[in-house]
């Protein structure tokens, strides 16, 4: 399977990271991929307090895009002529006009639903907190995010892929779910993770949930400045990176910078590698599926 890897640096112009949005799915049809991946906070990078309220999405329960603002009239109007899977890595999803929280939405436009603007869409469960230790810049995702509550995963040629962003990374349970339970062969982690604890963290955590999971792991990024809601600049990593089932690093963008990579995943060898050696089959603890309670 032929991938594209979509690096950007969102801000806070919605008509802009729209247009290089669809640019990038051009660009991937043009280049025959099968799936063009885009990072978190696709269309809008800036304080939630300033977001404009037609960037925030709606869905109907079958994940049919719907709502009547410009913006989403746009992206409708794209959708139903993309002639590739376009995960859109993430979007804020509103939860209905009486509610002051949204949801952060990995939206997933497959190939064979797009004409009837359909979406798979996986609502972040685990939602950012951290304090920063070089600008005391305070992340609090939950003050204006409601968390998700089901897995999720969808299917790609011959690759069933499990659906999760950013900060869901750090939690093993999660993917150990979506491989045991869902039986997911590959996995995205649409990301803006920080600068300081992607330095940290960022490709040891990807690296491990290929290995434990004998999964392919793809996770595209943010990179750059952006303003936070304290008005403080703030900053994104880069570095999208893929892994093999094996761990393998098979492409890295630079840490700044947009960047378009193509990457080919092949279902043979998650079969070889997971044939080769029985790490999920001799497991001794079950795989607890989530609460819906969480």
């Amino acid at each position: 399977m032929r991938l594209a890897l979509v690096q950007m640096r969102s801000g806070e112009e919605i008509f802009q990271n729209l247009e290089k949005t669809l640019q990038a799915v051009e660009r991937a049809e043009q280049e025959n991929c099968d799936l063009v991946c885009f990072p978190e906070n696709i269309f809008y990078r800036g304080p939630r307090s300033a977001m404009p309220l037609e960037v925030q999405l709606e869905f109907d329960s079958g994940g049919h895009l719907k709502g009547s603002s410009e913006f989403s009239k746009k992206l409708q109007a794209a959708a139903a002529k993309w002639k590739v899977s376009v995960s859109l890595g993430s979007v804020p999803e509103r939860r209905g006009p009486n509610s002051a929280k949204i949801y952060n939405t990995h939206a997933v436009f497959l190939k064979d639903r797009n004409k009837r603007g359909q979406a798979a869409l996986y609502r972040k469960i685990h939602l950012f907190g951290f304090r920063s230790g070089d600008s005391d810049l305070v992340y609090n995702e939950g003050s204006t995010v409601e968390r998700g509550l089901s897995p999720v995963a969808v299917q790609v040629k011959d690759f069933l892929i499990g659906l999760s962003i950013c900060f869901d990374l750090r939690f093993p349970e999660l993917y150990r779910h979506l491989t045991l339970n869902l039986g997911t062969t590959a996995q995205l982690v649409p990301s803006a993770f920080t600068r300081e604890t992607g330095e940290a963290h960022w490709h040891a955590l990807l690296k491990a949930r290929a290995i434990e999971n004998l999964s392919y792991v793809a996770a595209v990024a943010q990179w750059g400045e952006h303003r936070a809601e304290s008005g403080k600049s703030a900053y994104c990593y880069g570095h999208s990176l893929c892994f093999s089932p094996w761990g393998e690093l098979i492409y890295e963008a630079p840490a700044e910078g947009d960047s378009f990579g193509v990457i080919e995943w092949d279902f043979t060898e998650v079969q070889r590698r997971r044939s080769q050696l029985s790490a999920l089959d001799s497991r001794v603890f079950e795989c607890v599926p989530p609460k819906a309670s969480l």
